[in-house]
């Protein structure tokens, strides 16, 4: 049951923005739905949230529309949890793309940004895309460039704090606890059930996923202004703050 309710919810997703996307690109005009996509993908999914048992709890949201928003990341269910409680585009790589098309296409037509940062000259044209994006939707950035086990927060990568300082955005900044799995605490016994990292295969994953009832996640929100010297800074107070407020595993 639970994996015909995925399905359906997802295919209306498909169908929805797949009509709005081919509908802006015959009229070649850029991110004329966006907002549109945008919303529809987070709606969805909410639904999908519940469909799959993730429960989500904010300390306090601090949301400021449109901003850059910046998250730890551990798992795909990352990206149905914050598009949940935030309408907002996603910057991702696109190696993460090709490893999983069944997330990869939904992505590129509910609007995210995919970057290449194995070729460090295209990050100009990416930059000015993400640039684009954020004057019309908030756009979520993951700045460890791949999920943890859940041990630490990786280092951030700075590269797109810059857009932040461009746009002169301001960033909200997210921290993502996965508190409990069927009422278990979240411990290295049982976190592979929904952390997905290392050689992890998507579908084999996704179906033991499936056979859980419920998973509650804590969401520490904080909201800083860009006005910094330059991104690396940026980059590290994010990191110290969200280090900060993270439970490790």
């Amino acid at each position: 049951m639970k994996l015909f309710l995925f399905i359906s919810f997802y295919s209306i997703l498909l169908l929805v923005n797949t009509i709005l996307y081919l509908l802006e690109k015959s009229l070649f005009i850029n991110d004329l739905t966006l907002k549109i996509r945008v919303k529809t993908l987070s709606i969805i999914c909410k639904i999908l949230c519940w469909v799959l048992g993730v429960k989500s709890n904010i300390d306090k949201k601090n949301h400021e529309y449109p901003c850059l928003i910046v998250s730890n990341h551990l798992s795909y269910l990352d990206i149905l949890i914050i598009s949940s409680n935030y309408n907002c585009s996603f910057v991702g790589s696109i190696d993460q793309v090709k490893q999983d098309l069944f997330f990869g296409y939904i992505a590129k037509i509910s609007g995210c940004i995919f970057v290449d940062r194995k070729d460090k000259r295209k990050i100009k044209s990416e930059m000015i895309n993400i640039s684009e994006k954020l004057e019309k939707v908030s756009v979520c950035i993951f700045p460890e460039a791949t999920t943890s086990n859940g041990e630490i927060v990786l280092k951030f990568n700075s590269s797109f704090f810059q857009v932040s300082l461009n746009n002169k955005k301001n960033i909200n900044l997210l921290t993502l606890n996965y508190k409990s799995i069927d009422n278990e605490p979240v411990s290295v016994k049982n976190r592979d059930y929904v952390f997905y990292y290392g050689k992890h295969v998507f579908f084999e994953h996704f179906l033991k996923f499936l056979k859980l009832k419920t998973i509650k996640v804590d969401i520490n929100d904080k909201l800083i202004s860009s006005n910094s010297k330059d991104r690396k800074e940026l980059a590290e107070l994010s990191y110290k703050i969200i280090n900060d407020s993270y439970q490790s595993i």
